[in-house]
């Protein structure tokens, strides 16, 4: 998969997604958590960036080993990351509902599946 496709499709995903974040916090439930709505839309597009840069460079490599440690190593760290984010702001903000994590689970959903799709494509790519 090329960058300008990747980055076209990453900044469609990002648009969507940020339109979709926009609409939940008109809703009451979610308006007073706002915050981690957009820091969480931030953490995954840099961490989508970050996981397309690596596995391009690695899906290229000889050694396919190399893509799959890559893939599990971002799986973990990502899932790592996001329970220390909502543990985080969870005790510095002490929110009142616990609906402040169904916009964060939104964002990771979709990136997640966004992360399927072209980690997929390139993994399919033939070594050089």
């Amino acid at each position: 998969m090329p960058y300008r496709t990747f980055l076209w499709q990453l900044t469609l995903i990002t648009a969507a997604t940020a339109l979709l974040l926009s609409a939940m916090h008109g809703l009451p439930e979610f308006y007073e958590n706002r915050l981690l709505s957009w820091l969480s839309l931030a953490f995954f597009l840099v961490l989508s960036f970050l996981m397309f840069a690596l596995g391009r460079r690695t899906a290229a490599a000889a050694n396919k080993s190399a893509f799959i440690g890559t893939v599990m190593a971002f799986v973990f760290g990502k899932m790592l990351l996001s329970i220390l984010l909502i543990a985080l702001y969870s005790q510095e903000f002490r929110p009142e509902s616990r609906y402040f994590v169904v916009p964060f689970f939104l964002v990771y959903l979709v990136y997640t599946i966004f992360e399927t799709y072209f980690l997929m494509k390139l993994g399919r790519q033939k070594p050089s």
